[in-house]
């Protein structure tokens, strides 16, 4: 689903069985070719996608992130290398941290726990996947994570609220309200649910 944040409107949408780089080529060049002026786009960060957008201005979705570390330092990490990255998790989208403190915290912690990070066990294996996990994605989502700060004027959503916290629960009620019916029937009403979508905050 394509839904601009400037009219609140949901401007392109298939249905699919799963996210491919194929599937986000088909929107943008259906919007390319209507000619809409795309200023940014504010992805969830699915891997492989910004290059889809390579012409535009990308954001991905801090709260994604965010929960991408959470989830690989769990809410009560034992380790202090855990800690640190879940207090860094839990605090740079709420007090708005620039993109040169959170590079130095995640710098800090790499060089502090570099010897803990490359710990290995008996079969050769890194012992703290899930925390190498984390910083390897922070690395991948690093170069668009702050694209929002560098261009002030363009308003650009440094998350995809709009859509996760606007259109997609109108859709799971949908859905849920009509969980027997045909899908294909099920699927006429979710697009005339899509294509009166308005107002949408």
């Amino acid at each position: 689903m394509f839904f601009d944040s400037i009219s609140r409107k949901v401007l392109w949408y298939k249905f699919i069985e799963s996210e491919t780089k194929e599937s986000y080529f088909e929107g943008l060049k259906y919007l390319e070719q209507k000619g809409f002026e795309i200023q940014s786009v504010t992805i969830d960060g699915r891997r492989g996608i910004p290059d889809v957008f390579r012409k535009y201005l990308v954001q991905i979705c801090q709260f994604h992130v965010q929960r991408r570390i959470l989830n690989r330092t769990s809410l009560y990490p034992r380790s202090d290398c855990g800690k640190r990255l879940k207090y860094i998790a839990t605090h740079f989208i709420k007090e708005r941290w620039s993109k040169e403190k959170f590079t130095t915290e995640i710098k800090n912690i790499l060089e502090e726990f570099h010897n803990f990070l490359n710990e290995k066990n008996e079969n050769n294996q890194y012992v703290h996947r899930q925390l190498r996990s984390a910083f390897f994605g922070i690395k991948l989502a690093l170069p668009y994570l702050f694209t929002y700060q560098d261009h002030p004027n363009l308003n650009i959503p440094n998350t995809t609220n709009h859509v996760d916290g606007g259109v997609n629960p109108k859709i799971k009620e949908l859905v849920r309200r009509h969980r027997g019916m045909r899908i294909d029937r099920r699927n006429k009403l979710l697009v005339k649910l899509l294509s009166n979508l308005d107002g949408i905050e």
